[in-house]
């Protein structure tokens, strides 16, 4: 799905990718989750792939709009590894 997009969905169509939307989604909370745990390498790994496989994934935020997990997922991948080291 994410490989035949070339930009997010639209707000008023994001919800029809809620597989996408879901994966990265979970893979956000599965970084954070492992982050807090203090497994930055498999925090780096979830968001690295977050940013290569599930860019266009989309999180609703109950206060009324979407937001892309994998916009900082680069950068954080980033931190975790250099903390990992």
């Amino acid at each position: 799905m994410n490989a035949a997009m070339t930009a997010f969905e639209p707000s008023k169509t994001a919800f029809e990718k809620w597989a996408l939307n879901d994966v990265g989604t979970s893979l956000y909370i599965m970084a954070q989750a492992y982050g807090a745990m203090e497994a930055d390498m498999e925090a780096a790994d979830a968001l690295e792939l977050l940013t290569n496989d599930y860019s266009y994934a989309q999180c609703w935020d109950p206060k009324g709009w979407f937001w892309g997990p994998a916009d900082n997922a680069a950068a954080m991948a980033k931190e975790f590894r250099r903390r990992a080291r």
